[in-house]
């Protein structure tokens, strides 16, 4: 088996998370990392044993390293991408991918001029629990899919330093969080067109609480929420006209599917639903309060992820990479342009509220 050379942009809690999966995969190593200060670099590289500490993100042909992770603030992806693709290698962005859909489609076509990999670090797409839900769909298990709701918003104090609120390196909910759940719809109920959408500014003139309606090409309608200064239970929840499906912990690292069926009303439908729940169930445990619940007894599929959940990501870019491919069928790039393209429809749209209102 080839081993896979990483470089790693960026030495903050991400860049963390990703360097300790790739310890556990075989066949990957971190050959190189790169930070704006040299005392970062050279504290990450004593850290996780990586030869190569730099400062600045320049790179080279003869830099040992097949592919880049580049986890600098959202701001910086565009540079720092191009600099990769630029040494002839391979880039895995983390998200935001980039500022705009603009921004996101010159990478990619930078990446596919120069023949190397490319792909959105949307590492949640690769989880069990995700891959268990679209299986779960595309078998009906819950009907016709009507609607999906998503969340994403923890409470945080205001940092203006920090990439989350800082509107110069791309800050805000949406980026940030918002990503999550506006990816997850898209790639679950297919294309959308934005409905509508709403944004609370705050004080360093970032979006702190972004609200969203899609209205998806199959019919079925998405409500998403992210927010900086909230907290949100934090899940998806999809609902049919059989039943609901949502995710077994929370949408960022979600470890299992919980199903809850009901069918349409009606007394053929409740008698067919109810024949096959009591066919699951011994005579012994039939009782009254037993039969009123079985139509809405919830069913738990457990999906865990290995480790702390960025090594099936790691796993399958390393794949990729082995067999020549610049493009991953399970995050393609039109998959990553819908979402930029989302995100701008967004930005572009929201009405807003707070001490910077922008229409």
């Amino acid at each position: 088996m080839r081993s896979i050379r990483w470089g790693i942009f960026g030495t903050g809690p991400v860049a963390e998370k990703f360097a300790l999966a790739l310890k556990s995969l075989p066949g990957a190593s971190v050959e190189l990392v790169s930070s704006r200060t040299e005392s970062k670099a050279v504290a990450f590289a004593e850290g996780h044993r990586v030869p190569i500490a730099r400062t600045g993100y320049a790179l080279g042909p003869a830099d040992p390293v097949d592919i880049v992770y580049i986890a600098t603030p959202p701001s910086e992806h565009v540079a720092h991408a191009l600099a990769a693709i630029a040494a002839g290698k391979g880039v895995l962005i983390e998200k935001p991918f980039a500022p705009t859909q603009a921004d996101t489609a010159h990478i990619i076509e930078a990446a596919r001029a120069a023949g190397v990999f490319c792909m959105e670090a949307m590492w949640t797409r690769f989880l069990p629990a995700v891959a268990k839900v679209r299986r779960l769909l595309a078998d009906g298990a819950i009907g016709e899919v009507r609607s999906l709701w998503a969340s994403f918003a923890l409470s945080q104090r205001v940092e203006p330093a920090t990439s989350l609120f800082s509107k110069a390196s791309g800050g805000g909910a949406l980026a940030h969080r918002g990503v999550y759940p506006a990816s997850l719809a898209l790639n679950l109920l297919g294309p959308a067109q934005l409905g509508g959408a709403a944004a609370r500014i705050g004080e360093t003139g970032v979006d702190e609480e972004v609200s969203a309606t899609l209205i998806h090409a199959g019919g079925a309608v998405s409500h998403i929420y992210a927010g900086l200064r909230s907290q949100a239970d934090n899940t998806l929840v999809i609902l049919g006209d059989h039943g609901r499906l949502a995710f077994q912990g929370p949408i960022y690292r979600p470890t299992g599917v919980v199903i809850t069926r009901s069918p349409p009303r009606g007394r053929q439908q409740f008698r067919n639903s109810l024949i096959a729940r009591l066919k699951e169930t011994s005579a012994a445990q039939v009782t009254l309060a037993h039969l009123a619940s079985l139509l809405a007894r919830p069913r738990v599929y457990p999906a865990p992820y290995l480790g702390n959940g960025y090594g099936h990501e790691a796993e399958a870019v390393m794949e990729a990479v082995r067999t020549g491919e610049i493009e991953s069928s399970s995050m393609p790039h039109t998959d990553t342009l819908a979402t930029a393209e989302l995100l701008d429809h967004i930005r572009g749209n929201w009405r807003t509220t707070g001490p910077f209102e922008e229409g």
